[in-house]
């Protein structure tokens, strides 16, 4: 045998016992009555972690069975460390990107609080006078508005109406919402620094 073969063969005493402890905890989880997904995490432990670390690749097959193949260990750990990374990756973007939704979220519920009125003569840098409901009537340079300029704040300022009274009547059925959103961007900025 060559030195590269006879080091394979070497190994497979170290595979025959990493394979007795998994049947001993795959013993152990069916005698505390787990789950299959704690069947399924261990497979994958044994799979990813162990095998690897003794020069095992170990390749679901889609016909539902499986190939061993003796390879060289730091390659096999090098792929799962890229596997692990690239998984990190797509776990942080995922939570990033609900982080983001979140945040969008309770802007919008926030601004909910902002009475139509309140919110166009937040627009100092579009508006400067208001008729008496709130509708405005001169630019922020002090011209009137023309028709069509008025014709398209009235209706704005409806459409925000009703977007204003719907946001209102949900708050008071769900009293708590605006704070569960705060709750859930504080656990995901957490979960952020974390990743």
């Amino acid at each position: 045998l060559d030195a590269k073969v006879a080091g394979k063969v070497s190994a497979l005493p170290q595979v025959l016992g990493a394979m007795r402890q998994w049947v001993d905890s795959v013993s152990a989880a069916a005698e505390a009555k787990e789950g299959a997904v704690m069947y399924l995490k261990l497979c994958d432990k044994v799979r990813d972690d162990v095998l690897p670390a003794l020069g095992v690749r170990l390749e679901d097959r889609t016909d539902g069975s499986f190939l061993w193949k003796l390879d060289d260990a730091e390659v096999l750990l090098r792929e799962r460390a890229e596997q692990i990374q690239v998984a990190s990756e797509a776990a942080k973007k995922k939570v990033e990107n609900k982080l983001a939704m979140k945040v969008k979220d309770l802007d919008k519920w926030k601004s909910s609080t902002q009475t139509p009125a309140e919110m166009f003569k937040a627009m100092a840098d579009k508006y400067s006078k208001f008729d008496d409901a709130g509708v405005p009537t001169h630019t922020a340079a002090g011209e009137e508005l023309s028709k069509k300029q008025r014709q398209t704040a009235e209706k704005d300022f409806k459409k925000k109406e009703a977007e204003y009274t719907k946001q209102q009547e949900q708050l008071a059925a769900t009293p708590g919402l605006v704070a569960g959103i705060e709750k859930e961007i504080e656990d995901l900025r957490k979960l952020m620094a974390e990743l």
